[in-house]
């Protein structure tokens, strides 16, 4: 019986274990910026969720409407480098990138 019930919180944990690696967020690398690694990492289809966690900032609202809105996000490096990501929102489910654009502001 000992054995079983070992067996068995082994296999959670595995289980378990393998969860938790698949799902942490990123690491913060560089908070409230993105770096142009993470800017590759973002295409059509991201969601919103997703690509805060790639940037480690939610960015500030741009602008919005019915079915979708504008994200600006500020990149690290060079100074005054932004991107513009428009999310679609659909009827149900996650606002996701329809088209983002990368501009140097200075």
């Amino acid at each position: 019986m000992k054995r079983i019930a070992a067996a068995s919180a082994l296999a959670l944990g595995l289980v378990l274990g393998g969860t938790v690696v698949t799902t942490t967020p990123a690491s913060a690398d560089t908070p409230r910026c993105y770096t142009k690694k993470e800017h590759r990492k973002v295409h059509k289809g991201t969601t919103n969720k997703r690509v805060h966690r790639i940037f480690d900032t939610r960015g500030w609202l741009v602008s919005g409407g019915a079915g979708g809105f504008v994200r600006g996000y500020r990149g690290c490096l060079p100074r005054g480098h932004v991107a513009y990501i428009t999310y679609k929102v659909p009827v149900h489910g996650r606002p996701f990138i329809h088209s983002k654009l990368e501009v140097n502001d200075d």
